[in-house]
C-alpha cells in the first residue's frame, strides 16, 4: 500500500484526536469566558481566546501524535517543532479570522463554524506536514 495513504490514515486518526480535544476545549471555554464575562476584562473576543487555547491544546497532542507515530519521523525535534509552531500560528490567525465570517455568511452556529474551518485545515496541514515538516529522517 502506498506509503502516503497510510500517513494520511494516521494522520487522520492522530489529528482527528487533537481535532476533537481542540474544539471540546474551544466549546468549553467559550461558554465558560460568556458565562463569566471574562473577555470583556480584554479587548480580545470570546472566540479568538476560546479558538487560540483550543489550538493550541489540539497542537501538542497532534505534533506528538504525528511526528513520533502518523510521520515516524526520527528528525530533530525542535526544528520540527517550531515549523509546526509557525504553522500553527498561521492556522490560528486564519481560523481567528474566518470562524465569524463563515458563521455570519452561512447563518449558522459559531461551533459549526469551527468545524468547517478545522476540515480545511486538515489537508492544507497534511500537505505541509508530510512533504515539509516530517519529509526528513523518517522511519517505515
Amino acid at each position: 500500500m502506498n506509503y502516503n495513504v497510510i500517513r494520511f490514515f494516521k494522520y487522520g486518526l492522530s489529528g482527528g484526536t487533537a481535532a476533537l480535544l481542540d474544539f471540546m476545549t474551544f466549546a468549553i471555554l467559550l461558554r465558560l469566558l460568556k458565562a463569566f464575562s471574562i473577555s470583556s476584562l480584554f479587548s480580545i473576543t470570546s472566540i479568538t481566546i476560546a479558538n487560540t487555547l483550543g489550538v493550541l491544546v489540539g497542537f501538542i497532542c497532534a505534533f506528538l501524535l504525528q511526528k513520533y507515530w502518523a510521520f515516524k519521523s526520527e528528525g530533530q525535534p525542535l526544528p520540527q517543532l517550531l515549523m509546526v509552531g509557525l504553522l500553527v500560528i498561521i492556522n490560528i490567525a486564519i481560523t481567528n479570522y474566518f470562524i465569524p465570517k463563515v458563521s455570519a455568511y452561512f447563518d449558522i452556529k459559531i461551533e459549526a463554524a469551527k468545524i468547517i474551518m478545522q476540515i480545511l485545515v486538515v489537508f492544507w496541514n497534511f500537505a505541509i506536514l508530510n512533504f515539509v515538516v516530517f519529509s526528513k529522517n523518517r522511519s517505515k
